[in-house]
């Protein structure tokens, strides 16, 4: 359930292995995450490639694949399969409320946004960060809230990424505000609490909310005690792309 990488790539590996496989995914296309995170990361990442191979894959091992079909508890009694591989991706906290002056941006809306020029961005995780890069090189004015330690930006990157990463950033002009409390959207930005007790506004006209994904994990419980179900990815612990497919993988070898 779930055609993001984790689930594509447990389609695959559960179909090379013999099983009889339907994929159910509940948008029209397949890839999930990955393909919010295309315009971001940039072509050089090539992960247009990684979502066209394991789409190819589906068909080259025989998936039968179901999108534009949200599964519920229901629909898999009804279908009353072997075994259960949950792939339904995270979810994503959602804090702030917009005015007439300053929009409230999703990460998947960002795209296509009108975004203004200063933009705040609450969240210091790997995907706050690519969308940081994103909005630099439209010129925009970015600056980054985190709730946390300077140590943790960017943390789901790899070091030597971060040690790269995080100094051009800051080069460009991105202020980083760190171990701060995040308010409300105001008239005239978004307001804060630092660490020192100081309630400061942070002026912009658009706040994008990035903050890290939850284990969306509501399906997985219904259906583990009636089923050999397995979470994979980001309804179980989000992380990163390739830990999604290493999951999808080892869970349809496990089967």
């Amino acid at each position: 359930i779930g055609a993001g990488p984790a689930g594509m790539e447990a389609a695959r590996i559960a179909a090379q292995r013999g099983h009889t496989v339907s994929l159910y995914e509940k948008k029209a296309s397949l890839g999930g995450l990955v393909a919010t995170a295309q315009p971001f990361k940039g072509g050089h990442e090539r992960l247009g490639d990684l979502i066209d191979y394991l789409k190819h894959q589906q068909e080259v091992c025989g998936v039968e694949v179901h999108t534009e079909t949200e599964v519920t508890a229901d629909m898999v009694r009804e279908k009353a399969p072997d075994a259960v591989i949950v792939a339904v991706g995270g979810t994503r906290d959602t804090r702030l409320e917009e005015t007439e002056a300053v929009k409230i941006v999703s990460v998947e809306g960002l795209a296509n946004a009108e975004t203004g020029e200063n933009v705040v961005i609450c969240g210091d995780g790997a995907q706050a960060i690519d969308c940081a890069l994103f909005l630099l090189a439209q010129g925009k004015h970015v600056q980054i809230v985190s709730e946390t330690e300077k140590e943790l930006v960017d943390k789901e990157q790899s070091l030597w990424v971060r040690a790269f990463v995080v100094p051009h950033l800051q080069a460009q002009g991105v202020r980083m505000w760190h171990n701060v409390q995040i308010g409300s959207v105001v008239e005239g930005g978004l307001e804060i609490t630092l660490s020192t007790g100081e309630d400061k506004t942070l002026e912009c006209d658009s706040v994008l909310e990035c903050y890290d994904m939850l284990p969306n994990s509501a399906l997985f419980d219904e259906l583990k005690s009636e089923f050999e179900a397995i979470a994979v990815g980001d309804c179980n612990n989000p992380l990163n792309i390739a830990q999604a497919i290493r999951e999808g993988n080892l869970a349809a070898r496990s089967l």
